[in-house]
């Protein structure tokens, strides 16, 4: 019996050792258990804060985008207003060139037909009438308007581009020169 005995407290020992052994091993499981689960929160975080990451700076990207959509738009207005204000600037040129174009024409052909009613006129009454030279009784006052008259003629010719022949070339007088020398001997008679 008392060998039994023995026995019995062998594999009691035994299984008290086993017992220790697997405490240990659960102890040991349960640190392992626990740092796995510091480290999965650790991940956990990392993989948070790299989403976090990612979302702005695709919300950057997006606002990037759209601030270059918006300075192309401005870009391209400001280049269309440009040149809207320039084309409207070069079509008021344009207009007043006309303009002063169709004046200078309007005068020439005002002077034109005075030069002709003038001619017409001395053809008229001065055949075998007394007079001198050309310039002759032309002084004053009246040869500053001929003058006036031979420097508009020489403006209106620059303007219209001098194409074809002048007026003075076309006319059998001298225009406008002569025209006015007539006026003015015709006043100095009249006068006389």
């Amino acid at each position: 019996m008392a060998q039994k005995r023995k026995q019995v407290q062998d594999e009691l020992d035994q299984v008290q050792e086993e017992v220790t052994e697997y405490q240990k091993r659960a102890q040991e499981a349960e640190a392992g258990r626990a740092q796995a689960l510091r480290e999965l929160g650790t991940a956990v975080n990392t993989a948070d804060e790299l989403r976090l990451g990612l979302e702005m700076a695709r919300a950057e990207q997006n606002q990037a985008r759209e601030q270059a959509e918006l300075a192309e738009l401005r870009l391209e207005e400001s280049r269309r207003a440009t040149s809207e204000r320039a084309a409207a600037k070069a079509k008021v040129e344009l207009d007043d060139i006309r303009e002063r174009r169709a004046a200078a024409l309007a005068d020439l052909r005002a002077a034109r037909t005075e030069a002709e009613s003038l001619e017409k006129a001395r053809a008229l009454r001065g055949r075998g009438a007394r007079g001198g030279g050309v310039g002759a009784g032309v002084t004053g006052e009246g040869a500053d308007r001929c003058q006036s008259a031979a420097d508009a003629e020489r403006v209106v010719e620059q303007q219209l581009g001098g194409g074809g022949p002048s007026p003075r070339q076309s006319s059998k007088l001298p225009w406008p020169s002569r025209s006015c020398e007539l006026r003015e001997k015709r006043e100095a008679q009249t006068r006389g």
